[in-house]
């Protein structure tokens, strides 16, 4: 018997949408499990470009990338370590992958906010047809806004790992004093929690262009006012989510990768892909629709203390 996608209606929380870090993962389940079966029909088609750098693999894989992928990593992850360990042919592949992947997020994002901000904050069901079409309307800012993030993330996190190998260096060959060492690294430690805070304040802006329809420089002013005064808030309860989301995905891969141990390179980078496809259409939807339930938490708070001040 057919599934009438279009018909169905999740069950999902209604307002009031100010809540706690508890209820605020409780509400991310409910919304993602009521959904999962529509959620996994929006997402299966962006999730299969996921394939494309498996197959790119297929031509230029090193032995050391097949060794990462069966220790749990997946190939974009294997491909930036080797190229930082000097692998410097692979850079282009490593270009690339990245923006096969900011592409494959950006258009997920898109599918999953709307659906999900439709079903959790609107209290209606999209047809699929019309989440894609806006995903694809609102494709532009949301890879914009990406781009920001991921060039962000890159400058701050080669200048971690250039500035501690470089002291690491001069300590062993040069015996730098332990309190100078000691300097380096407290600085370095600055510029983490500085990149873990940017995150945590920007959370919202990749669905910013969903939920407000705002543009890519907008977006990310808006997630920055939403989220000022609730770090902690939304740092604790995204770690939460996280740690739910990495046994699962841990699982998954564990489970999977088992079987290519005894394989040769051709089935690992499929399982490979396999498993991306699946990580993608199972899991990412419950990170998006976070964001969902996030926003509507932080935006009742926002008129909430707006209304005070009347």
């Amino acid at each position: 018997m057919a599934v009438d996608f279009e018909s169905q209606v999740p069950t999902t929380p209604s307002g009031p949408y100010k809540v706690g870090i508890i209820e605020l993962i409780t509400r991310s389940l409910d919304v993602w499990i009521s959904g999962l079966l529509r959620y996994i029909v929006l997402a299966l088609p962006i999730a299969l470009i996921n394939l494309i750098p498996t197959f790119l693999l297929l031509f230029t894989a090193l032995p050391e990338i097949i060794d990462r992928i069966l220790l749990g990593e997946d190939p974009l992850t294997a491909i930036f370590t080797l190229v930082f360990q000097g692998h410097y042919q692979l850079f282009p592949l490593l270009v690339i992958l990245t923006v096969i992947g900011i592409i494959i997020e950006s258009l997920l994002i898109g599918t999953i906010a709307k659906h999900g901000s439709d079903s959790y904050l609107r209290n209606t069901v999209s047809s699929i047809s019309e989440c894609i079409s806006v995903a694809i309307a609102k494709f532009p800012t949301i890879f914009s806004v990406r781009l920001l993030f991921t060039a962000l993330d890159l400058v701050l996190i080669t200048a971690v790992m250039m500035v501690f190998l470089n002291v690491l260096l001069e300590y062993i060959l040069y015996s730098l004093s332990l309190t100078y060492l000691l300097i380096i690294l407290g600085l370095l430690l600055t510029i983490m929690l500085l990149i873990i805070y940017l995150n945590t304040r920007l959370i919202l802006s990749l669905a910013m262009p969903i939920l407000e329809g705002t543009s890519a420089l907008d977006s990310l002013r808006r997630s920055w006012a939403l989220s000022r005064g609730h770090f902690w808030h939304i740092f604790i309860a995204n770690m939460i989510l996280g740690i739910i989301i990495g046994l699962g995905t841990t699982s998954l891969t564990y489970s999977i990768m088992t079987v290519g141990i005894f394989s040769n390179m051709e089935t690992v980078l499929l399982l490979s892909g396999l498993l991306s496809v699946l990580i993608s259409i199972i899991f990412t939807p419950l990170s998006i629709v976070f964001y969902v339930v996030l926003y509507g938490d932080l935006d009742a708070r926002s008129k909430e203390i707006a209304a005070s001040y009347w």
